[in-house]
């Protein structure tokens, strides 16, 4: 019998994937890896304490409640991307995700501006070829003629506020993100998460300056899997902005990668074994999802 690797299940054991992709994601005709089902059972297994069920494309409320029926020992939470599926910045989207128990936010992913600038809607064209061919064709930007984020774009950030929403930044550009950060800061909103900033081409000094307004810095594996990031980087970032406000997440979907809680226990073992010690490593996968979420974290802390 194959001995239990103790350490990277203690590593694990609580820990909440803040990014976790739902299946199917993009299309019927791309089957990821497993099943929502699936992946909550071997986040049972795996003794996590929950995740957030993030899609590009559609609100998750719906499945998470349902799937959090099934699974009552996990924390499971749904959330809306304002990509074009919804509406852009949508206040009835929003307000309406709220309703349906939302507890995260995320900006345009692959509808953003800069993510069709810079990827030239790659992943449209590969899962989705029809809407590839549709407006807008230069994504949605959330800057006005003078540089300031659009009346919309301050609404939704104040629903958010006012409804203890954690934000993503998704992938918007670092300087849409800084005016994002900066209104933020000034409306009280303080659930701010920098969306995977390096694979966006953040620099230290732009993940730096969010990081001084108060926002949370997501450093995801899936990047480092697909060499779009260095583990380098990631403990620089660690390092530089303070592990009190970074978060580790699995960010997948494709069927090449392994189910994500497995992918996380992979992602906590192999930091540690680049030198990150163990508290380190709770804080970022456990502590501080729990403060984003607002959970208390002696509710559902195993005592590993």
């Amino acid at each position: 019998m194959i001995k239990r690797a103790i350490l990277e299940d203690e590593l694990i054991a609580d820990a909440i994937d803040m990014h976790a992709h739902v299946y199917p994601e993009v299309s019927l005709s791309y089957q990821g890896r497993v099943t929502d089902g699936q992946w909550a059972e071997s986040a049972q297994n795996l003794k996590m304490g929950g995740f957030v069920m993030k899609s590009h494309l559609w609100p998750t409320m719906e499945r998470a409640y349902l799937l959090q029926t099934q699974f009552p020992q996990l924390r499971i939470y749904g959330s809306i991307t304002l990509n074009a599926n919804v509406g852009g910045f949508n206040p009835w989207a929003v307000e309406s995700a709220v309703q349906l128990g939302a507890k995260v936010l995320w900006f345009p992913t692959w509808g953003a501006s800069f993510d069709r600038e810079h990827h030239e809607g790659k992943y449209f064209r590969r899962f989705l070829p029809p809407l590839s061919k549709l407006s807008p064709e230069k994504g949605i930007y959330l800057l006005d003629s003078a540089g300031q984020l659009k009346g919309e774009v301050k609404e939704v950030l104040k629903i958010a506020q006012e409804a203890d929403l954690v934000v993503g930044t998704g992938h918007i550009s670092p300087a849409e993100s800084l005016k994002v950060a900066e209104f933020s800061a000034k409306i009280g909103l303080e659930k701010l998460v920098f969306t995977h900033p390096i694979s966006l081409g953040a620099s230290s000094r732009e993940i730096g300056e969010l990081a001084n307004l108060g926002c949370y810095v997501e450093l995801t594996y899936l990047h480092v899997l697909l060499q779009v990031v260095k583990v380098a980087q990631v403990l620089e970032v660690i390092r530089e902005v303070g592990y009190q406000k970074c978060l580790l997440t699995t960010d997948a979907f494709f069927s090449w990668t392994p189910p994500a809680p497995e992918m996380l226990r992979m992602y906590l073992g192999f930091l540690h074994f680049y030198g990150l010690e163990r508290e380190v490593i709770r804080r970022m996968v456990y502590q501080n999802p729990c403060k984003l979420l607002g959970i208390d974290p002696g509710k559902i802390d195993s005592g590993s």
